[in-house]
């Protein structure tokens, strides 16, 4: 299997489980290579570390809930992977720059 191939794989493996408690160490076993292996690869590829792909992932699919479903903010949080409502907050500010009330206030 070649680079590209693993790297897309990995990639893969994120958007079809991200809903699900993942490991570094998961992927870096469907991979067959170390984590740090695995991060270097991963950042030089997507300018990220998979963990940081992991929660961009997530993030989308909440911002989609948020827009489009009534579920309340620690329903879309379990719904996307995130252990708690709070965490999931802030991992949403983060990138978002508003928490998820907030942002589905604005539309």
């Amino acid at each position: 299997v070649d680079r590209r191939q693993r790297q897309m794989r990995i990639r893969d493996s994120i958007e079809d489980n991200y809903f699900q408690q993942i490991k570094l160490s998961t992927l870096s076993d469907i991979a067959g290579i170390t984590e740090q292996h695995l991060c270097r690869l991963f950042k030089r590829n997507f300018r990220m570390r998979p963990m940081e792909y992991l929660a961009k992932v997530r993030i989308q699919h909440a911002k989609e809930m948020l827009v489009f479903s009534d579920k309340s903010i620690s329903e879309i949080a379990e719904t996307v992977g995130f252990p708690d409502s709070s965490y999931f907050s802030a991992v949403f500010k983060k990138y978002e720059h508003i928490p998820p009330v907030e942002y589905r206030s604005k539309l």
